[in-house]
């Protein structure tokens, strides 16, 4: 492309900084060797050698681009290296057309499939049964989790959903029971009188349900 004799005349390298995430990392420079660059556990090799300058990695910036499915242009104008990574967008409409397949159509499946996600340590279950208010309040917690919540022990054996009452304002509000299990306790024959119960609210919005209320 004519792009590349400006990137290569006036940006032939941009700094890259070790957090761009974990599909790139680079190995320590190895004798006589200079830097290596590894994409997705293949070893790249950019027209220009990858250097280390200042503490920080400089790459072509084409090269480490396009093999992650970005499209590189350079505006010769402006003095502009311009990344468009379509990969994003697709799997950002991927995962839309994910969360609107499992929109639960009544109020018990959205519970159901609430506390599965639970069950299951699914934080991308549970969040995608959310309301769209409580998206935007708990979709930081998640991502700080990797969408795994939970913890490996206890972990949840089996659930139960009892009836739902009606409330005032439309929602319908369903006890939920938990059975927490441990190694030691594994065997145990499951007593649902002494486990405590916790609300979950649906909600109905647009022909669909999801929760409004529900413990973290």
């Amino acid at each position: 492309m004519e792009c590349d004799v400006g990137m290569n005349r006036k940006l032939i390298l941009l700094s890259f900084t070790l957090f761009v995430g974990s599909s790139v990392s680079t190995g320590a420079a190895l004798a006589g060797s200079g830097v290596h660059i590894i994409v997705n556990h293949r070893v790249l090799s950019p027209s220009v050698s990858p250097q280390m300058v200042d503490g920080r990695v400089v790459a072509p910036v084409r090269d480490v681009a396009e093999v992650l499915g970005a499209t590189v242009t350079w505006d010769d104008q402006t003095q502009t290296v311009r990344l468009d990574a379509p990969q994003s967008d697709a799997s950002n409409r991927r995962i839309a057309l994910l969360e609107q397949a499992l929109a639960p159509d009544t109020a018990e499946q959205a519970v159901q499939t609430w506390a599965r996600g639970v069950q299951t340590r699914n934080g991308a279950l549970q969040y995608a049964v959310l309301a769209p208010a409580l998206r935007e309040q708990r979709k930081a917690e998640f991502e700080q989790v990797g969408w795994v919540t939970g913890v490996s022990s206890p972990w949840v054996k089996e659930f139960r959903i009892d009836q739902g009452t009606q409330n005032a304002d439309g929602t319908r509000t369903f006890p939920v029971q938990f059975d927490w299990r441990t190694s030691v306790d594994i065997q145990n024959p499951v007593d649902w009188s002494k486990i405590p119960s916790i609300p979950v609210t649906v909600q109905q919005v647009d022909q669909h349900w999801y929760v409004v209320n529900a413990p973290r």
